[in-house]
């Protein structure tokens, strides 16, 4: 079978590769357009995460036998549940 192609067990053509990439791309900026990017998606999952947390807060709470009274966010990740338990 004919090689297409890099052949990135060889050392040598993988650096022939990077040189060849080198010449016409920015490969540091691509990297740091690409961390950029990654480190976005970490802060829109936490993001879209805590608003999970309210239902899941809740349900352990009134399964503890507990009723919520008042609920303050004074924190877009911080919740106060002011609660009482029935008598």
């Amino acid at each position: 079978m004919n090689q297409v192609g890099t052949d990135y067990a060889d050392l040598k053509q993988v650096e022939a590769y990077d040189e060849r990439m080198g010449s016409f791309r920015d490969i540091e900026a691509e990297n740091r357009e690409m961390l950029a990017m990654l480190a976005l998606a970490a802060v829109m999952h936490v993001k879209q995460e805590y608003s999970t947390f309210d239902w899941i807060m809740e349900g352990l709470i009134t399964r503890a036998g507990l009723k919520i009274v008042a609920q303050q966010m004074p924190h877009p990740s911080f919740t106060i549940y002011h609660c009482r338990k029935p008598a």
